[in-house]
C-alpha cells in the first residue's frame, strides 16, 4: 500500500514539474502584457502544486490534485494545455502560506500541522506554568517575610532587658566561654 503511495505521489510530481515548466515557458514566450498577471498566477500555481506534491505533511494523508481521467480524455486535454486541478484541500492553502513564510521544511516533518486545539492547550499549560511559578515565588517570599518577622530584632552591645527592666543573661557568660569550658 505505501508503495502504492509513494507512486502516486511520484505521478503527481512529475504531472506539476511538466505543468510548472509549460507555464515558465508561456510566460517567457509572452509578448502581450495584458497576459502577463495571469500567466504569472499561473506559474504560481504550478509551483504551489509542486511543493504540495513535495512537502506534504508525511503525517497526513495525501489527497490526489489532478483528478484521474480516461487515458484518451487525458492526453488530448494535456496536448491542449489545460489540466484539471482540485485545489480546494485545505493543505494545499497550508503549502502556499509556509512557501510565503520558507517554513516547508517544518511542514513536511509535521511541526506546523498541530491542530488548532493542541496549539490552545500549549498556550494554556504555558500560562498556567507561569501562574504557577508566580504563586510558588509569591509563597516562597511569604514565608520568608514571616520567618524574617519571627527571628529577634539584632543583638545589643549592652546588656538585654526584660519588660521589668531585669537584666536577662544570654547564652554566653561574660568570659566568652562557652557552657562546656570551665
Amino acid at each position: 500500500m505505501a508503495a502504492e503511495a509513494d507512486h502516486v505521489l511520484f505521478i503527481e510530481r512529475r504531472k506539476a514539474e511538466r505543468y510548472l515548466k509549460k507555464a515558465r515557458q508561456q510566460l517567457i514566450e509572452c509578448s502581450d502584457a495584458s497576459q502577463l498577471p495571469a500567466l504569472q498566477q499561473d506559474v504560481h500555481l504550478c509551483d504551489v502544486d509542486l511543493q504540495y506534491t513535495l512537502y506534504h505533511p508525511l503525517n497526513e494523508v495525501y489527497s490526489s490534485l489532478y483528478k484521474k481521467e480516461g487515458k484518451d480524455k487525458g492526453k488530448e486535454a494535456e496536448a491542449e494545455g489545460m489540466h484539471e486541478v482540485d485545489r480546494s484541500a485545505k493543505m494545499w492553502k497550508v503549502v502556499e502560506a509556509a512557501m510565503v513564510s520558507n517554513q516547508l521544511g517544518e511542514l513536511r516533518e509535521g511541526r506546523l500541522m498541530k491542530k488548532k486545539s493542541e496549539r490552545e492547550q500549549e498556550v494554556k499549560q504555558q500560562s498556567m506554568s507561569t501562574t504557577q511559578k508566580n504563586k510558588k515565588k509569591e509563597a516562597r517570599t511569604a514565608s520568608k517575610n514571616e520567618k524574617k518577622a519571627k527571628q529577634p530584632a539584632h543583638k545589643t552591645n549592652g546588656p538585654v532587658k526584660d519588660a521589668d527592666g531585669d537584666e536577662v543573661l544570654d547564652d554566653e557568660d561574660e568570659t566568652g566561654a562557652g557552657f562546656f569550658e570551665a
